[in-house]
């Protein structure tokens, strides 16, 4: 097999790797600080009476999706039966976020099919009122919250979430809402707002420290297939954090593409080139960006010894 070729199919080993790699949760500490810290806010506001909520902020690839997917796995194991037939409402924004979309997402993922025929703000208010007290969901998730605060749209902003507003303080329906850090812009739009979502947490990129290597770790232990012991050795492990920059998106697809290269070889275990290979397949040759596998192994043959 040559170094940029890859099977049209995938056998099932790497196929069970690659899935192994990308299913892992790596619960490391902000990641499961956040995800207790939302976990409270939900249970609190079942028992008291007080808006709350969070505010979840990461840049692409660290996590923001996983977090709630794990989340409304939790919630919706601890949900009682005849509670609640609908424990958690969740919407994703997009570029054109303003409360009309927000309106007519909450009213799908409460069950309408169908948007009313003269789908006003008022009437589509009216129907996700009555519809959060007969369902009584225990919390809503906004995803791609960001969109709220890009370009010039204050005004938009402000009516949006002043709209979420009235409906976490007539429901006492809290708010999970997550984007990339310029959702941090919400705290100037509307105080008000941010005041009842006040939970503020963050998923930062990995620094090359003991947390990225329980990281490499954590994922080393979840795949079956392939032995990726030696991606805790120091080496691999920095050239590793080199390659992603501590992006746990960067660092899945990474590992994807490098352990199918090394399946389909025929290898027992991950090595230095398998990972020179996958940068490729993963991420390109950009001259801008050299493949630090690539450069650790020809840095390795200019030292060893020639033959005579």
């Amino acid at each position: 097999m040559s170094p940029f070729e890859l099977p049209p199919r995938l056998s099932v080993e790497a196929l069970r790797c690659a899935n192994d790699i990308l299913d892992t949760v790596v619960p490391h500490t902000e990641f499961a600080n956040s995800l207790q810290g939302a976990l409270k806010i939900v249970q609190w506001m079942q028992e008291v009476r007080m808006p709350g909520g969070v505010l979840l902020l990461a840049d692409a690839g660290m996590g923001k999706t996983l977090f709630l997917q794990v989340l409304k796995r939790t919630l919706t194991a601890e949900a009682p039966p005849l509670k609640t037939t609908r424990p958690v409402l969740e919407i994703s924004l997009d570029s054109a976020a303003d409360v009309h979309q927000v309106a007519a997402k909450l009213l799908r993922a409460l069950g309408y099919e169908m948007l009313p025929m003269r789908p006003t703000l008022l009437n589509m208010t009216d129907l996700v009122d009555k519809a959060i007290e007969r369902l009584r969901p225990t919390v809503m998730f906004i995803d791609e919250g960001q969109h709220v605060c890009e370009g010039n749209r204050q005004n938009i902003a402000r009516t949006l979430t002043d709209w979420l507003k009235v409906r976490m303080d007539k429901h006492n329906l809290p708010v999970i809402m997550v984007g990339t850090p310029t959702l941090e812009g919400i705290s100037e739009i509307n105080p008000q707002f941010v005041s009842r979502v006040s939970l503020r947490y963050f998923l930062n990129a990995f620094a090359f420290d003991d947390e990225w290597r329980r990281v490499l770790g954590a994922i080393a232990q979840s795949v079956t297939t392939l032995d990726l012991e030696s991606l805790s050795a120091t080496g691999l492990s920095r050239l590793t954090h080199e390659a992603t920059r501590g992006n746990l998106r960067r660092l899945k697809k990474l590992l994807v593409f490098s352990c199918v290269r090394a399946i389909e070889c025929g290898a027992q275990a991950l090595k230095l080139e398998h990972l020179a290979e996958g940068y490729v397949e993963a991420f390109g040759g950009a001259p801008d960006a050299p493949n630090p596998f690539q450069t650790a192994i020809e840095r390795a043959r200019r030292r060893a010894p020639q033959s005579c």
